[in-house]
């Protein structure tokens, strides 16, 4: 996942991209915490005024039905959704949006 986000970030100034991290823990003190949204990407980036909600997974990988209802939203939103799976994929993408 990192050298995914690293050649992400390779887009410069003009992309902003964080790691979503979705999922729950058990607190400090034991209190049980949900976060993120279920079914989110993996990545977020905002380049040049537009969304992509990128999900990275394995070659051999399976996109759940939560996360085939977010990438639904993040579409009909507008924004763009992106499947990655592995690190060279990352850079052709980068190369794609760069143009």
């Amino acid at each position: 996942m990192s050298g995914v986000i690293s050649t992400l970030k390779m887009l410069g100034s003009k992309a902003m991209v964080w790691r979503n991290n979705v999922g729950a823990m058990r607190a400090p003190g034991g209190a049980f915490v949900k976060f993120g949204e279920a079914g989110a990407a993996d990545v977020f980036m905002v380049y040049r005024g537009k969304f992509y909600g990128i999900e990275i997974k394995t070659k051999d990988g399976k996109i759940s039905p939560a996360q085939l209802a977010w990438r639904t939203r993040v579409l009909s939103a507008g924004g763009v959704y992106v499947l990655l799976t592995s690190r060279a994929d990352a850079m052709n993408f980068v190369s794609v949006i760069r143009e």
